[in-house]
């Protein structure tokens, strides 16, 4: 299915995200915690996760770097918006 307009993007998301609040606002978005691994193996390496959620940039377009995200009762902070695509946007998250 092409994405033609926002409205697309809503029944995406309306039909597989979650309600987050974002700056205390409910919007439809898609959480998930990537897990990585920096510096070398499993053994010597850095590993974690980063949190972010995939949102329409509609939802998100005054959002800040500090600005506080719950996802399923859990704070976060925004680390950073990351365009995604035409109208979609990640807000990288840090726990707080």
């Amino acid at each position: 299915m092409a994405i033609h307009d926002d409205d697309d993007l809503l029944e995406i998301f309306t039909d597989n995200g979650e309600t987050i609040s974002v700056n205390g606002v409910d919007i439809k978005a898609i959480f998930d915690a990537d897990y990585f691994e920096l510096l070398g193996s499993e053994q010597a390496g850095v590993q974690g996760t980063r949190p972010g959620a995939e949102c329409r940039t509609s939802d998100v377009s005054a959002v800040s770097v500090g600005d506080p995200v719950i996802v399923d009762g859990v704070s976060y902070t925004v680390i950073r918006p990351e365009k995604k695509g035409p109208g979609v946007t990640v807000l990288v998250l840090e726990e707080v």
